[in-house]
């Protein structure tokens, strides 16, 4: 996903998640609807003429309707991947043995 239109302000700018330059929005820091909405913006899932005009649209102030179900679908997908990295991972040892070092001595 190399292009992609600003989800807040229809500027044109470099990546699906990426911060806009035009308002500093950035996708990432909102939901994971807002994730999925940034990604159904890209020309991932979108052609670039189809992109240009959502983005005048935007920058017009129109209220542009997105298709709930594949919203939703989209939504569903960006949350599962994002739970795995989420998730904390279980230490094997209790945080203050990382430094024992077991040192055998012979006389």
């Amino acid at each position: 996903m190399t292009f992609a239109i600003c989800q807040k302000c229809g500027a044109e700018k470099f990546g699906a998640v990426t911060v806009c330059q035009g308002c500093g929005y950035c996708p990432m820091n909102g939901s994971d609807r807002d994730i999925a909405l940034a990604m159904l913006f890209s020309d991932r899932y979108m052609g670039l003429e189809s992109l240009q005009a959502l983005g005048r649209d935007i920058a017009k102030g129109v209220d542009v309707q997105v298709e709930s179900e594949g919203l939703d679908i989209m939504t569903q997908k960006i949350s599962k991947h994002l739970d795995m990295f989420r998730q904390r991972a279980k230490p094997n040892k209790k945080w203050w043995q990382f430094w024992k070092i077991r040192i055998s001595r012979t006389t």
